[in-house]
């Protein structure tokens, strides 16, 4: 009798290590995916162009295999005329998106340093943001339409001391209607507001300070 009970108990301790150890997996893949700044879902645009078909994680691994060459070829492009070393550089930049409204951040991509490379060359999985001393260069590699809302587009900060913006920030030339867009401007910030606006691959937004 004493066996069969030293039996069950040592049974009723395995199935509970079991049950622990499958709990303790499950929050590990939780904080995993807690980790992930960029959500797979729930993207802030709508595709309407080849990549529509796909969603979640696999619509950012098909953009990533899909666009890579045209990220390539933005940063070969250069437009580096402007050297972020040339006078009191470095100049470093923060950049952030904001949906569904301007108080929620969807993703921080954190802190760049101006270069000849392109600082930021998949934001959100849609475009990329070449910055320049006195101007940025925003080249869509994905079509669709950003979804309607209060707040759909995101802020540039100057993080560099002493490196304020002459203001106002201005379109110096867009493929897209400037007037689906509002672009404002402090002496350490631009921020661009696109929420509604559509945009097609090679789309090229060019905004100066």
């Amino acid at each position: 009798m004493f066996g069969a009970c030293k039996l069950f108990l040592v049974s009723v301790y395995f199935v509970l290590s079991i049950q622990a150890a499958v709990v303790t997996a499950a929050e590990v893949d939780h904080r995993k995916e807690a980790s992930v700044t960029v959500p797979t879902d729930n993207l802030p645009y709508t595709l309407t162009g080849a990549n529509a078909v796909l969603t979640g994680s696999n619509a950012n691994q098909g953009r990533a295999v899909v666009n890579a060459n045209l990220r390539k070829s933005e940063e070969i492009e250069g437009d580096h005329e402007d050297s972020p070393f040339a006078v009191g550089g470095p100049y470093q930049a923060r950049l952030v998106y904001y949906y569904p409204n301007i108080n929620t951040v969807y993703s921080d991509l954190g802190i760049s340093t101006i270069g000849p490379s392109v600082e930021y060359p998949s934001v959100v999985g849609c475009y990329s943001v070449n910055l320049k001393l006195k101007r940025m260069i925003i080249t869509y590699f994905d079509s669709g339409f950003w979804n309607p809302t209060s707040f759909n587009g995101f802020v540039v900060t100057s993080v560099t001391n002493g490196a304020d913006l002459p203001q106002p920030a201005y379109f110096i030339s867009s493929t897209i209607n400037t007037s689906l867009m509002t672009l404002t401007s402090t002496s350490t910030t631009i921020t661009l507001n696109w929420q509604g606006a559509s945009f097609t691959v090679r789309d090229k937004i060019v905004i100066g300070w």
